[in-house]
């Protein structure tokens, strides 16, 4: 092979190279611009799905303040009310396309209150320890897994929940509660709040409250109002919830036990039949007591002074969510914000 092809087919070669770095070099630069592309078309699509939901905010808080304003002439009147609400529940308000703004408004009585444990006062109620007790075996219960995997002991979760919230020092057990070493192992230390829970979340520094205990817990529970002696609403609470009911039904010598699921089927019948509960009976309203016997703990609502509001919108498959707590003066009419969480 003569010089000059040598170095012809060397030539050939580097030009081969170039153009296939060349072409790697384009290549990586397009998918970098596709990628730079897509993450920039999300991003917008994220900010317009907030926007959405903040309008669905202003439009849920306009709907909820129209339907309040209107003078109510009684527990009835008050009940309908409630009930049209209750259909706001992750309603498409606004669709075009893919996109769309969803809004729910639901009352904190739909869900059972864990603040009403203690009385205005930050002492426990009679029933709490009791009660709470037999909730949290339901919850464990019904978690999946086998029992080996949930060992939970609902009286001692009980006891340390009701420390956490109630006023005093003292321990379920009647040791100090700045003997709980669970609080003083954190960081920073930390000891009981003594005060009502201010979201569900703060269930997790709770002594025995770990995620998977709350996150099953989450659905039924609420902590609005932050002083509360009121507890589910029989109009509006869905089922779960309803099952939360902790009842007397032989009697007041008898033991209180959670709502079972034949009673809990009657009072849906007679909702889903246009019936309406009231806590005494009335003209075209029954009497709750009608399904639920004795002694309630802790007592039937079927009003509430706060409201969870929750407008969700979706542009190019993103969404983003807004959940306010809001808090009506039905004296007057006016509103006031309790929460604000995106997400």
């Amino acid at each position: 092979m003569t010089r000059s092809k040598r170095e012809g087919g060397a030539a050939l070669l580097i030009v081969l190279l170039f153009v296939v770095l060349l072409s790697i070099s384009v290549a990586t630069f397009v998918g970098r611009a596709m990628l730079d592309a897509s993450i920039i078309k999300n991003q917008d699509n994220a900010a317009a799905a907030a926007t959405l939901a903040r309008g669905g905010v202003r439009v849920g808080v306009y709907l909820l303040m129209e339907s309040l304003s209107k003078p109510k002439q009684g527990e009835q009147e008050l009940n309908n009310e409630n009930k049209r609400l209750l259909l706001l529940n992750e309603q498409a308000i606004w669709q075009e396309g893919e996109d769309s703004l969803h809004l729910s408004i639901v009352m904190p009585s739909n869900r059972l209150n864990l603040n009403v444990l203690v009385d205005a006062d930050g002492v426990a109620q009679d029933q709490s320890a009791e009660f709470l007790e037999a909730f949290i075996e339901k919850i464990v219960d019904e978690m999946p897994g086998r029992p080996e995997e949930k060992l939970y002991d609902p009286e001692d979760l009980a006891l340390n929940l009701i420390d956490y919230i109630d006023e005093d020092e003292e321990r379920g057990s009647g040791s100090s509660e700045s003997e709980n070493t669970f609080y003083q192992k954190q960081t920073p230390k930390e000891l009981a709040a003594n005060r009502p829970l201010l979201s569900v979340d703060e269930l997790h520094v709770v002594d025995g409250f770990d995620p998977r205990l709350v996150e099953a817990m989450r659905p039924y529970i609420t902590v609005f109002p932050y002083v509360s002696k009121d507890g589910v609403n029989p109009n509006t609470a869905p089922p779960h919830v309803l099952s939360t009911i902790y009842h007397q039904p032989y009697g007041p010598a008898s033991d209180f036990e959670l709502l079972n699921v034949d009673i809990i089927e009657k009072i849906i019948d007679y909702r889903e039949n246009e019936g309406l509960f009231c806590l005494e009976p009335s003209e075209g309203c029954l009497g709750i007591g009608e399904y639920i016997q004795g002694r309630v703990f802790p007592p039937l609502s079927l009003q509430s002074d706060n409201y969870i509001l929750t407008a969700t919108g979706e542009v190019g498959g993103i969404r983003r969510s807004i959940e306010v707590i809001t808090m009506v003066d039905h004296s007057n009419g006016s509103q006031f914000l309790l929460s604000w969480k995106e997400r």
